[in-house]
């Protein structure tokens, strides 16, 4: 997801149950569905536990940024951004063997030539597949 669709997470917008999480009012201007892996509920049945708000992380895209920056540096990652974050997800849906219009629904891109800037894909994922 992009940092200010991370935080402007509702957690009204969560259905744990059926593992969809509704963002609303997207860069793109549409409203999107996506569907949750079992990890990723996980993560946000603790964050839903420990929230304080309404939101499901309670921060300001700018915070999550610096947040993020300073994480990385702590650790010794050097020249790494949140939205980097996003490159990998998109490529990693596609290794696992989603085509462009399943990845263009979660991701929301509308123009695929947008989409394939984005996607990075490990040549060594696709020697199972020759």
């Amino acid at each position: 997801m992009r940092r200010g669709e991370l935080a402007s997470i509702a957690i009204a917008d969560i259905d744990l149950d059926t593992r969809l999480l509704l963002l609303s009012d997207t860069k793109n201007g549409d409203d999107r569905m996506i569907p949750l892996s079992p990890r990723a509920v996980d993560s946000i049945s603790y964050l839903i536990d420990h929230a304080q708000s309404p939101m499901l992380l309670g921060y300001e895209k700018d915070w999550l940024t610096r947040k993020f920056i300073a994480l990385c540096k702590t650790i010794g990652i050097i020249n790494y951004r949140l939205h980097d974050l996003r490159h990998e997800g998109i490529s990693k849906l596609f290794e696992k063997g989603l085509n462009v219009m399943e990845v263009s629904s979660i991701s929301g891109h509308k123009d695929l030539s947008m989409l394939k800037r984005y996607t990075h894909i490990n040549p060594s994922t696709l020697l199972a597949k020759l």
